[in-house]
């Protein structure tokens, strides 16, 4: 009976397959592996950074002079009307959280390869405001963090920091013009949970940093806690 249960699964699977194959998000070829979303062609084409193996990288001088870092990292580079941009459009604006997931489980494969991201206790995601949330129905965020997480066998928390405004969107503005925007947004509900933990706070994309940077005052009162910084995406 279990058999013939499988073997009925396999044929359905098979039959949609043939009919409705998966196709990249970026240039519509039938995938190989379904599971990464994009064709081989495509993934050799995105600009990877390779910065989870160097300290120093731009991300983190970056954030020099406005936050305290342990370490950050980020997949990928964002270029305008590039393959990443799309990527990125797809996970947001498309219904595909899934494809954060993939990445987060690349990302984290990357960290736990580099060794220098060892001493993180916890990933916690930007979150959205819960208006944002519900209009857009979920947070790619959260898909990008529990990836990541469960790759790198670290505790996972989506609950210990609140967005408290909805901030317009911030992606035709300039970077003062963001770090004006974005101001006494975010709030962390436990911080006795937190103290003298090291802290990964994940986002989509890193672009002039004020939001995170933004997000990085709510640890300030909180003694002993270390922060570093993930996203999919930086923009250098």
């Amino acid at each position: 009976m279990l058999i013939n249960k499988y073997l009925s699964h396999v044929f359905v699977k098979n039959l949609v397959e043939l009919f409705f194959p998966e196709c990249c998000v970026n240039c519509h070829r039938i995938v190989e592996e379904p599971k990464f979303y994009l064709c081989y062609l495509c993934i050799s084409e995105i600009p990877l950074t390779h910065y989870s193996f160097y300290w120093y990288n731009p991300l983190e001088i970056s954030f020099k002079g406005r936050v305290e870092l342990v370490s950050g990292a980020s997949l990928m580079y964002f270029e305008k009307g590039g393959l990443v941009q799309k990527m990125l459009h797809e996970i947001k604006y498309r219904q595909k959280p899934a494809i954060a997931s993939f990445f987060g489980k690349w990302l984290g494969a990357e960290m736990l390869a580099s060794k220098r991201f060892e001493s993180v206790d916890m990933i916690l995601p930007l979150p959205l405001h819960k208006d944002k949330k519900k209009q857009r129905g979920y947070n790619q965020s959260e898909y990008f963090g529990k990836a990541l997480a469960e790759t790198m066998g670290k505790e996972y928390r989506d609950d210990l920091l609140l967005r408290l405004a909805g901030a317009e969107s911030q992606t035709n503005k300039d970077r003062s013009d963001r770090m004006l925007a974005i101001d006494n947004e975010y709030m962390v509900t436990d911080g006795n949970f937190l103290i003298k933990r090291h802290v990964m706070i994940v986002d989509d994309i890193i672009t002039s940093g004020a939001t995170l940077q933004a997000c990085s005052a709510a640890f300030l009162s909180l003694p002993d806690i270390r922060l570093s910084f993930a996203s999919i995406a930086f923009t250098p």
